[in-house]
């Protein structure tokens, strides 16, 4: 087990996790549209984007692992700026006919 800060609470994790699963396990949402658990992460979608704190890096949680006294923020101003700037992006080449689409608003 490891100690890391995630919003300055410190949690205990297994050393195997990724900050996503860390966060997960503390109840604490990250958004993501890849992310799958049968599959290996691969962070295409960065919609998971956290910011370390001790540098100011954005990384994505699902491809991070945790390490010992690590500190993420999950909801730093500049984590929900980049987060609405890739869902923008990614929703300025989506059909806009959610619906009428046959997923009807239940696409994953």
């Amino acid at each position: 087990m490891i100690k890391l800060k995630i919003n300055s609470k410190v949690y205990e994790v297994p050393k195997n996790f990724t900050v996503l699963q860390a966060c997960n396990q503390a109840g604490i949402e990250i958004p993501t549209l890849c992310y799958d658990p049968r599959l290996e992460p691969n962070g295409a979608c960065r919609m998971c984007v956290v910011e370390l704190a001790h540098d100011n890096t954005l990384v994505t949680a699902c491809t991070t692992p945790v390490s010992e006294n690590l500190e993420v923020l999950t909801h730093s101003e500049e984590v929900i700026t980049v987060r609405k700037e890739i869902l923008d992006l990614m929703l300025a080449n989506h059909p806009l006919d959610c619906l009428t689409c046959q997923d009807t608003g239940d696409c994953k």
